[in-house]
């Protein structure tokens, strides 16, 4: 294998890493890529001792999710999560505290970049399956 390739991409086809990517498309919903990444790294650990070395450590796995795969079923839940941080840190700065008389006053730049965030998630949702983009929920299949 060359050493700048990625070791996911490069094994792609092989049965291991196919069921590493059907395990990361269906559970990317749940957990982060990171998560994943360690998951993934641990189990091949057990086949592969030196994995690591070969290119297949948790940041190797992680950046691969992250950056190399581009299913929707990836990115739009790695999308939500990033415009959700968003919207937290905007919504601790909507009021703020006037120094000269100490009055709560709300920062209306603020509130408009707050209200575009929130509409974004609100597009985002309306793009796929709501029941895969509940984080945590048990899936909504029943077999």
């Amino acid at each position: 294998m060359p050493k700048s390739t990625c070791y996911m991409c490069y094994f792609s086809e092989d049965q291991r890493c196919l069921q590493y990517t059907q395990f990361i498309l269906r559970e990317s919903h749940r957990s982060t890529a990171r998560q994943m990444a360690v998951q993934i790294h641990e189990e091949l650990l057990q086949d592969e001792p030196d994995a690591a070395m070969k290119g297949a450590g948790v940041k190797d796995i992680d950046k691969h999710i992250r950056k190399h795969m581009l299913h929707p079923a990836v990115k739009v839940p790695s999308i939500l999560r990033d415009l959700d941080n968003v919207r937290e840190a905007l919504q601790e700065t909507l009021v703020t505290k006037d120094t000269e008389s100490g009055a709560k006053v709300v920062d209306a730049g603020n509130v408009v970049l707050y209200l575009r965030v929130v509409r974004e998630l609100n597009q985002m949702y309306k793009m796929g399956d709501v029941t895969k983009l509940t984080f945590g929920a048990p899936d909504s299949k029943q077999e």
